[in-house]
C-alpha cells in the first residue's frame, strides 16, 4: 500500500468518525487522522521525491531505492533495481 493509499484510508476513516458527531473522542480522532493524511501526502512525498532528484539524494542511493521511492509515489518502476 502506497502512502497515497494510506492517506486516502485515513481520510475515509476520519469521515466515518466524523459521522459520529456526538462523540468527542471520535471527533478528536478524526482530526488526528486528517492531520496524518496531510503529513502522508506532503512530507513523505517530499521525502520520496528527494530520492528521485539527482541534485538531492538521487545519486546517493541505489536504483532499487529510487524504484521503491517511485512505487511509494504511485509511479512505475523504471530502473528495475533490486534495492
Amino acid at each position: 500500500m502506497t502512502h497515497t493509499e494510506r492517506a486516502a484510508l485515513a481520510l475515509e476513516l476520519a469521515a466515518m468518525l466524523e459521522a459520529r458527531t456526538n462523540d468527542r473522542l471520535c471527533s478528536d480522532s478524526a482530526m488526528m487522522l486528517r492531520f496524518l493524511a496531510q503529513m502522508l501526502e506532503s512530507d513523505l512525498a517530499q521525502f520520496a521525491n528527494a530520492f528521485l532528484d539527482p541534485e538531492d539524494l538521487g545519486y546517493a542511493v541505489s536504483p532499487g531505492i529510487r524504484d521503491r521511492a517511485r512505487l511509494a509515489l504511485g509511479m512505475k518502476v523504471v530502473e528495475g533495481g533490486e534495492g
